[in-house]
């Protein structure tokens, strides 16, 4: 019964099957404002490059708005076993306590840095998938710097496959040997981990 206005939206292109054809982000602010109880015709071009499907029945479509998933933890099978509770709660509040990535966005942030007495250091990041696709990570060089901004560790992970699910965040340790801790002494009241050069 109200009227209303739109900004950029993504709009989807579906077949009978409900299944997407083409997706695209549309400034619907040159719509105007539709009043209440009405209807006006549009016209929506979805260019080449936003075509899903190149086959499809011409006859039997219709337009969605696409409703973006929450942003949500995901634990390997071994973090879903070995963790509490108590601690998964924790990293779930603390997940949907930050602000998603931005779109097709994939970031690390830092969650726990500890030096261990045999001198290694264990860094647990979380792995923030904001893309609409799974990602796999096989290859990561990394470098940690402590609070005097010096990299106090850097060294390449092979990893298994590591999995991050479309719009999910994943925690990670990761644990560099004291062969690659370049510094002896350390500040961890603040430290960053990020990609390295190597």
């Amino acid at each position: 019964s109200k009227a209303i206005t739109f900004e950029k939206v993504t709009l989807l292109l579906l077949d009978a099957d409900k299944q997407p054809i083409a997706r695209h982000e549309f400034d619907m602010s040159q719509l105007g404002e539709l009043p209440g109880r009405s209807s006006r015709p549009w016209q929506f071009i979805f260019p080449k490059s936003s075509i899903l499907k190149q086959k499809f029945a011409s006859t039997d479509w219709s337009i969605a708005f696409e409703i973006k998933p929450k942003h949500k933890l995901e634990l390997e099978e071994t973090w879903n076993k070995n963790l509490s509770t108590e601690d998964k709660e924790k990293l779930k509040k603390i997940v949907d306590g930050l602000t998603p990535p931005k779109e097709g966005e994939v970031n690390f942030m830092g969650l726990q840095a500890q030096r261990q007495e045999t001198g290694d250091l264990h860094v647990t990041v979380l792995i923030r998938n904001g893309s609409p696709k799974t990602i796999n990570i096989q290859q990561l060089p990394l470098e940690v710097r402590d609070a005097s901004k010096k990299v106090i560790a850097q060294g390449g992970f092979q990893l298994d496959n590591l999995q991050v699910t479309a719009n999910t965040t994943k925690p990670w340790t990761f644990i560099f040997p004291a062969s690659l801790v370049t510094e002896e002494e350390i500040d961890l009241s603040s430290w960053i981990i990020s990609t390295s050069n190597q």
